[in-house]
């Protein structure tokens, strides 16, 4: 028997834009990925601003043209102070919207801001499902009193899901009587783009890259959590760092993160060795990792690591932070994980990278993402998530 398509709302106050095209790409594939399957419907909240705030934008031009979306304001006192404020008139803007679409099931992503409308969605007769990608859940833990309310906003989810393993265990282990809501499902890669190059060094040519070098790359926000400063004090002591290049891709950063980074580059005397580039698209960030003889990711904590995924579906190597999600990505033959916080560790598993490099197969490291982590998987998931609350 053949199944009725749900209508579904997908709530992000995070979605590519014109402007950034790169930004939170993610929720949008699987806006997409879905629509195979259902009738979703994009709703975008944004804070109320002034036109010359950049808040003002970000989600009045999204970058949509398949799926219908539906744009509100709500009001927020900044810094997540007086969060029942902004839980009132985000959850009363956005039931508005989402009455409009009548759907089947609402799916929210990010437990603040958007997790504080379950409540009020849950009560409206909706079926509630949240995605946790991780630092939403890892940067609200200090922020001691918006915590409970947080906690009573999954109360009112029916299911909970989480992009990393270490990251369901660390909720559940905070708050042991949701453990029953919480579900596993992990971000899935388009393997069809995000593959291995037919023409070894036509990347490198591309982007102008020295052949006589070799090139790391380091793909993430310029923000604290993401171990930069780590990455480039290990850098710093590699054995063959004149001979090597960093190329470090930070779509946005934060003023303190990329003041510090600048002033560390200095001290460490890096300017002429590591190279930062803006938002990359899909397509070109394609050409970063096929060029790359290694992807690096210093992070602190990680959801998932979708970057560590991606570049190995292009067939490159990765070291990495035991962060969160990439335990459950890299293994002994895909690449190294390294203890967080240690320049040291750090700095020796890549100088061990540099001279191994060879005997990791491209076609292989592809093809373990195409097994583990593949989209068609997270679409038989998420589709069954999403029966199962209806």
């Amino acid at each position: 028997m053949e199944k009725i398509p749900l209508k579904i709302a997908v709530i992000s106050h995070s979605y590519p834009t014109t402007d950034d095209p790169g930004r939170s790409i993610f929720i949008k594939n699987e806006a997409h990925l879905i629509s195979s399957d259902h009738h979703p419907e994009i709703h975008l909240p944004s804070v109320l601003s002034l036109p010359f705030h950049k808040a003002y934008s970000r989600n009045r031009n999204p970058l949509e043209d398949k799926l219908p979306f539906h744009p509100s304001v709500y009001f927020s006192i900044p810094r997540r102070r007086l969060s029942s404020i902004t839980q009132r008139s985000l959850s009363s803007s956005l039931l508005k919207t989402v009455r409009k679409q009548d759907p089947d099931v609402v799916h929210l992503h990010a437990l603040y801001p958007i997790g504080l409308a379950a409540n009020k969605l849950k009560k409206a007769g909706y079926p509630v499902i949240l995605t946790i990608h991780g630092g939403d859940w890892y940067y609200n833990l200090r922020h001691k009193r918006l915590m409970p309310r947080l906690i009573n906003s999954l109360d009112h989810c029916d299911k909970i899901l989480c992009v990393g393993k270490k990251l369901l265990q660390d909720i559940a282990q905070y708050e042991p009587r949701i453990e029953k809501k919480l579900y596993h499902l992990p971000h899935g890669v388009d393997t069809d783009l995000f593959c291995p190059e037919k023409n070894p060094g036509s990347s490198k040519k591309k982007l102008g890259w020295d052949f006589d070098k070799t090139h790391l790359l380091a793909v993430g926000n310029l923000f604290r959590v993401k171990g930069y400063d780590i990455l480039l004090r290990a850098f710093s002591k590699i054995k063959s760092q004149k001979d090597c290049r960093l190329h470090i891709v930070a779509p946005r950063s934060d003023f303190d993160a990329k003041r510090e980074t600048q002033k560390l580059m200095d001290t460490l005397n890096l300017r002429d060795r590591v190279t930062f580039y803006d938002q990359k698209s899909p397509g070109q960030l394609v050409e970063f990792y096929r060029a790359s003889d290694l992807l690096v990711s210093s992070s602190r904590k990680e959801g998932f690591g979708l970057v560590v995924a991606e570049a190995l579906a292009c067939g490159i190597p990765v070291v990495a932070t035991r962060s969160g999600g990439p335990e459950e990505i890299v293994t002994e033959e895909t690449g190294t994980l390294v203890a967080p916080e240690h320049p040291g560790e750090l700095r020796t598993a890549l100088e061990e990278m540099i001279t191994s490099k060879e005997r990791y197969i491209p076609e292989n490291l592809h093809q373990y993402i195409a097994e583990n982590f593949s989209l068609s998987s997270k679409r038989e998931k998420l589709n069954a998530v999403y029966r199962e609350v209806y």
